[in-house]
């Protein structure tokens, strides 16, 4: 661990435009076995299933339900399926919910295969316009009108013999992770074929080695109960001295700030701060770690009396120093700093953390092996890693460590070089 000071200044980044985007808009089941009851954890599925099982699992819901696509030979988009899904290695034979489910593999190694037999086919690709990963990540799900079915992606080479460990929130589900395919899938039962949006919350896994040892802790979107919304969050400020607008929408004007005594807006936040992670910190991809560090960053930002999710009005400059301060002293920032000098590289100079210039002999093996360090502290679902780790590459290659930066550090023009023009997105 170390300690810092209030820094001057930051950088912007995703954290804090991700709370400043909301202040603009403001303003288990195994192949083999069963489980019907949710536990702290739920059921821990091994990846190893057997494709010659056949022994049914015990699920009476939904025993009928209407095929994936009115044409079989179509997926959810209306995509023609891939002949292949025809053929393939059986990689899990099981039952869900009385409906016998297949998963099969394409020699190509390019998608899945589930197959609810007479009730229909679906594939789900794997090496199309997937951003690459260095971490497991929740992708994205097909819905059908009876089961929902999960994609996660696995970085190239990620270990083949790990089981997953689901939330409390988990049902019955289906559990196969690819052998050629990078990545594998959680297939869910719809309660009674009866779906609706606010049935979809943001849930977790965990990826598991055969020892015990947490490999990777996801979150992905599930069924589960609903989450909090925007508008319980701003009937709660109401209630509490702040007036929000009742709605936000993509691409509305923002409101103006609010300009009340403080102590309201510590009122208010102390009242509804929960509601406001629930909502603001939930996208569907985002890792665990990275919502925890975006509300630390903002619980920091309260304690300098800034309230930005209640669309507070405050002075530009104040909110960028006080923004610097708390990004600088965040849990993912502290663990950076722990990784990078656990691999032969010390970002403190005189007890003041710098962004460089570093010898690259050193800055480039600290780099290897702390890129998911660097993801947690930058950035949050999968896509904005793929977008933006090659900015921080850039800056790494020429000494430079950019989630260090800050304001002030701009007195060197070699950094204003590499933000501009050389590592310009």
């Amino acid at each position: 661990m170390y300690t810092s000071s209030r820094v001057e200044g930051s950088s912007l980044r995703i954290a804090v435009a991700a709370t400043l985007a909301v202040v603009a808009l403001l303003g288990g089941c195994t192949d083999s076995g069963d489980s019907e009851t949710p536990g702290s954890l739920g059921p821990t599925i091994s990846v190893e299933p057997d494709p010659s099982e056949t022994a049914p699992i015990s699920n009476d819901a939904n025993a009928g339900f209407v095929p994936i696509a009115s044409d079989p030979d179509r997926d959810e988009q209306g995509q023609l399926l891939p002949e292949d899904c025809d053929g393939g290695e059986v990689l899990l034979r099981s039952t869900l919910d009385a409906t016998p489910i297949e998963v099969r593999e394409d020699d190509g190694g390019e998608y899945l295969c589930v197959d609810l037999g007479d009730l229909g086919v679906t594939a789900v690709f794997f090496q199309s316009d997937m951003p690459a990963v260095d971490q497991p990540n929740g992708f994205g799900q097909l819905m059908t009108d009876a089961f929902v079915i999960n994609q996660f992606v696995l970085p190239p080479g990620y270990a083949t013999n790990f089981a997953i460990e689901v939330d409390e929130s988990s049902a019955p589900f289906l559990f196969v992770r690819g052998r050629l395919v990078d990545g594998f899938l959680l297939i869910e039962p719809i309660p009674d074929g009866d779906f609706q949006p606010t049935d979809l919350v943001e849930r977790s896994l965990r990826l598991v080695s055969s020892d015990g040892t947490e490999l990777t802790s996801v979150s992905y979107t599930g069924l589960g109960e609903p989450r909090a919304t925007y508008e319980e969050f701003a009937a709660c400020a109401a209630d509490n001295g702040v007036t929000l607008p009742p709605s936000i929408s993509p691409g509305a004007e923002p409101s103006p700030r609010l300009d009340l005594p403080i102590e309201v807006f510590r009122t208010a936040w102390e009242a509804c701060k929960d509601l406001f992670f629930e909502f603001a910190s939930s996208q569907p991809d985002d890792r665990p770690e990275h919502k925890a560090n975006f509300r630390a960053i903002d619980e920091c930002l309260a304690d300098a009396d800034i309230f930005q999710s209640l669309n507070q009005l405050v002075d530009p400059n104040r909110l960028l120093l006080e923004f610097a301060s708390c990004h600088i002293a965040s849990p993912a920032v502290v663990s950076l700093v722990e990784c990078l000098r656990a691999n032969g590289l010390d970002p403190l100079v005189n007890d003041v953390l710098s962004p460089g210039p570093f010898d690259a002999a050193v800055l480039q093996p600290a780099w290897d092996a702390c890129r998911d360090a660097f993801a947690i502290a930058e950035f949050g679902p999968p896509i904005a890693i793929a977008n933006g780790m090659p900015r921080l590459a850039c800056f790494i290659e020429n000494g430079y460590v950019r989630s260090f930066v800050v304001p002030r550090s701009y007195n060197d023009p070699m950094l204003l070089t590499l933000d501009n023009e050389t590592c310009a997105l």
